[in-house]
């Protein structure tokens, strides 16, 4: 029962974390101790409830939001909107080339020659242990795809059980060990040192574990993170910090400016600073991420190796006439765009601050000019006719 602190705290950080680690224990525990797996089934339950089940149940009584979404808009906006190179199987590798794709085939793969070589020399436990993982592996991916395209089920989709499949390299390497451990064990030279080593040396590599971590994270902590400005924006940074009020709205180019903006210069921006994990915020995110960096529809019509080179060609042909648009909905002080793109209609206002890189011009200067004029194939996006139907009422 010493497991269950751990479970507790595991679910209170993230309950997915908590499902990861019974996963392994449980499909490990089924495979490697199948015939007194059923003496097992009392503590195993008792884990499930004091470890996951009363936790996660607290999370939901203290910390639950208000559902306001009808399911569809809410899968819209989670997975296509926000996070389509997480759970939208279509799109997986979308944030860096086809390397998921490749990570889940080359583990399924490894899974297969490990269970094949355990059955040729008949290392039963070893062969079930991998079968079972095999299976599990595979059906993260099955149920992703059934939750994206079939089964709609808040819950299923806030879980992504595509992320499971995190899990697959520990998979291996719990086999390996395992194996390793069974040839050490049916050696009589080695086993009975190897159990004595094994026993005595537990503690002391959890200990290194502990240490290790602690050490590792400070090293690499940043006292002041605020400060790493890259060279290229570190001139628009400190203009809009010295030239700005401090409750100033930007629209910036999808990029370093999205974070930078806010963490370093201490200003907002219109979208683009992350995703509200409360329903009662979706949508205002997904209009304002439409507005500025298109609907995945329209992020479909882009050129780009990922998505963020779409969303930042989207967001390079918006005109003046958008962002006076956007301003007549919600907060909007200042425009920055790069320099390159500083064409058209753009050549019609006289810029506040202009470097090699940027090019920053305020609102009430683009409305003395233009007149607004939303894009049509934005308004027909469900996303932002429900913001419409909330704004309106």
């Amino acid at each position: 029962y010493y497991t269950n602190p751990f479970l507790v705290v595991a679910t209170l950080i993230h309950p997915s974390i908590s499902v990861i680690g019974y996963l392994i224990v449980i499909t490990t525990e089924i495979a490697i101790n199948w015939p007194n797996f059923t003496k097992r089934i009392r503590a195993i339950l008792i884990e499930f409830v004091v470890g996951f089940f009363i936790p996660a149940i607290s999370l939901i009584v203290f910390f639950k939001t208000q559902a306001t979404l009808e399911t569809d808009i809410f899968n819209y906006i989670y997975v296509e909107q926000a996070h389509p190179s997480h759970y939208l199987p279509s799109d997986f590798g979308s944030l860096g080339g086809k390397g998921p794709w490749f990570a889940f085939f080359f583990v399924l793969t490894l899974l297969c020659v490990i269970a094949m070589i355990a059955y040729r020399n008949k290392r039963q436990n070893i062969k079930r242990l991998a079968l079972a993982f095999t299976m599990l592996y595979v059906s993260f991916m099955l149920t992703q795809i059934l939750v994206v395209h079939q089964i709609n089920f808040k819950a299923l989709t806030q879980f992504g059980p595509i992320r499971l499949t995190m899990l697959g390299f520990w998979f291996v390497a719990i086999i390996v060990v395992l194996y390793i451990n069974e040839i050490l064990n049916s050696n009589k030279l080695f086993s009975s040192v190897y159990l004595k080593s094994i026993t005595a040396g537990k503690w002391f590599f959890l200990l290194i574990v502990l240490v290790g971590a602690a050490a590792l994270s400070t090293l690499f902590k940043d006292e002041r993170p605020h400060e790493n400005i890259p060279p290229f924006a570190a001139g628009v940074i400190n203009w809009v910090k010295e030239n700005t009020l401090k409750d100033s709205t930007f629209a910036v180019p999808f990029g370093v400016l999205t974070s930078a903006m806010p963490f370093s210069a201490e200003r907002a921006v219109f979208g683009g600073t992350g995703f509200p994990f409360i329903e009662a915020e979706m949508v205002e995110y997904c209009f304002r991420d439409q507005m500025l960096y298109g609907s995945p529809s329209e992020r479909m019509k882009h050129q780009g190796i990922w998505i963020g080179q779409k969303m930042s060609s989207i967001y390079d042909a918006r005109t003046p006439s958008n962002f006076i648009e956007m301003a007549s909905y919600r907060p909007l002080d200042y425009i920055i765009i790069k320099s390159q793109n500083e064409l058209g209609d753009w050549k019609n206002v006289i810029p506040l601050y202009k470097d090699s890189h940027w090019v920053v011009y305020a609102i009430e200067d683009l409305a003395e000019k233009f007149a607004a004029e939303m894009p049509i194939s934005l308004k027909k996006d469900k996303c932002i006719l429900a913001f419409f139907d909330k704004f309106e009422s």
